[in-house]
C-alpha cells in the first residue's frame, strides 16, 4: 500500500452487453492504493496520443503498466461512470519494448522478484472488449484473488461493437500466431510455469494457440505449461471436441469454468451460431465424448448480482472460496473440486471427462 498523488481517469464503454469502465482525465486526488504490475502484448492500432485504437496491427505493442487500485473499493468491483474519484483505477505506462525478446525478459525478471520461480499467467480477453476494460479486469482478478504468477494481458483487437461478432471472431483468428509467439518467447526466456486463461471468445483463441503449439510439437512450451483455464468459453462443442483430440497426450490440465444459466452464451448461440450449444453453458458431460477435460459449473455458487458470463471475477463467493485454499489458483481449485475436496458438489464422470456442479457453500 502507498499514497499516490494521481490524475485518475474514467470513461464509459460497452463490453459484453454491460456498461463497464475505462479511463478519462480527472483532477489530482490523494488516495490510498495498492499497485499491480500488468504486462501487455497488444495487436490494437496505436493512436497519435499513444492510446489504443480499434483497428488491427500486425506488429505487437509490448508494454508494462503499473495500475493503482483503491484500497477502499469493494472486492469484485470495477469503476463505473458514477463511481467517486477515489474508486477509480489509474494506469501508468512504465516500460515499452520494440522486441518480443526484451519484453519477455522483463516479464521473467519481474516474475523472479523475491523468488526463484518465474510463473506467468497469460490472460486472453473476450468479445466486444476494449483495452481499458481488459487490463482493468485482469488487474482486478489478480488483485482480488491470490493467484500465483505475473499477469500478462494478450490484447487482441476486438472491435468493441456488440453487432461485430463475426469481425471479432476474425480478429481473434488474426491474433493466433502472435499469441503463439508470446507463449514460445516466455518459454524460451525461462518461465518456470505458464498458465493460459481465456475468457469467452478469448478461450477459443487460447485453445487454438495451444493446439498450434501441439501440432508444432513445441516441447519447450509444454514442459512449462501449467494448464489451460477457460472462463465462460464461447466455443462450439463440436469444434472443442476436435481440438481436444489434437491435445491428447499433454500433461497439463484442461479446465473450463462454466455456468449452465449463462444467458449471454445461450442468446448468442441462437443469434449468431444457429442455436449450436456453447461449451460455457453445457450441462451434459457426455457431450465431451469422454475426453480429458474438467468442467466446473458455478451457476449455484455465484452471487445473485454477479455477472453470469464472468462469475469467477464478479462473485465474492467464488473469490472467497478460492482464496481460502492453502495454495490458491484457478487450476488447483478445479482439480480439488473434481476430487470432491471443495465444499458440496455433484460430480459426474464420463470417460476422462469430469463435470462438477458446485453447490452453495
Amino acid at each position: 500500500m502507498r499514497i499516490l498523488l494521481a490524475s485518475l481517469t474514467s470513461f464509459i464503454f460497452l463490453s459484453g452487453c454491460t456498461l463497464l469502465p475505462g479511463l478519462a482525465m480527472r483532477e489530482p486526488l490523494q488516495i490510498q492504493v495498492n499497485t499491480q504490475t500488468v504486462f501487455v502484448d497488444s495487436l490494437r492500432s496505436i493512436e497519435e496520443d499513444g492510446t489504443y485504437g480499434p483497428d488491427r496491427q500486425t506488429t505487437p505493442s509490448l508494454r508494462a503498466y503499473s495500475i493503482a487500485i483503491p484500497t477502499e473499493r469493494k472486492i469484485t468491483s470495477l469503476p463505473k461512470e458514477n463511481t467517486s474519484l477515489g474508486m477509480q483505477f489509474e494506469l501508468v505506462l512504465t516500460a515499452e519494448h520494440a522486441a518480443m525478446s526484451a519484453f519477455s525478459s522483463q516479464v521473467i525478471s519481474h516474475a523472479r522478484t523475491g523468488t526463484n520461480d518465474a510463473e506467468i499467467l497469460v490472460f486472453v480477453h473476450g468479445f466486444n472488449t476494449t483495452f481499458e476494460h481488459s487490463i482493468n479486469r485482469l488487474a482486478q482478478i489478480t488483485h482480488d484473488i491470490d493467484l500465483p504468477g505475473t499477469p500478462v494481458l494478450f490484447d487482441w483487437p476486438s472491435s468493441h461493437n456488440i453487432i461485430s461478432y463475426s469481425h471479432d471472431l476474425d480478429s481473434s483468428a488474426f491474433a493466433r500466431d502472435a499469441l503463439v509467439e508470446l507463449l514460445d518467447s516466455l518459454s524460451q526466456k525461462g518461465a518456470s510455469r505458464i498458465v493460459l486463461v481465456g475468457h469467452s471468445m478469448g478461450a477459443r483463441l487460447a485453445i487454438e494457440a495451444v493446439r498450434q503449439m501441439r501440432i508444432a510439437d513445441n516441447q519447450r512450451f509444454f514442459n512449462r505449461f501449467g494448464g489451460l483455464v477457460m472462463l465462460a468459453p464461447d466455443i462450439d462443442l463440436d469444434l472443442f471436441n476436435i481440438e481436444l483430440q489434437t491435445l491428447r497426450g499433454i500433461d497439463a490440465p484442461i479446465i473450463a469454468y462454466i455456468s449452465h444459466d449463462d444467458d449471454l452464451l445461450r442468446n448468442f448461440a441462437n443469434t449468431f451460431n444457429e442455436g449450436q450449444p456453447r461449451l460455457g453453458s453445457v450441462e451434459d458431460v457426455t457431450m465431451m465424448q469422454g475426453q480429458r477435460v474438467t468442467l466446473i459449473d458455478v451457476a449455484h455458487v455465484r452471487d445473485p448480482d454477479s455477472w453470469e458470463h464472468f462469475p469467477l471475477a464478479s462473485s465474492l463467493n467464488m473469490i472467497s472460496s478460492i482464496n481460502a485454499m492453502r495454495n490458491p489458483g484457478l487450476v488447483t481449485y478445479a482439480l480439488q473440486a473434481a476430487k470432491g475436496e471443495i465444499g458440496k458438489a455433484q460430480i459426474t464422470r464420463f470417460g476422462q471427462s469430469v463435470h462438477v456442479l458446485l453447490s452453495q457453500y
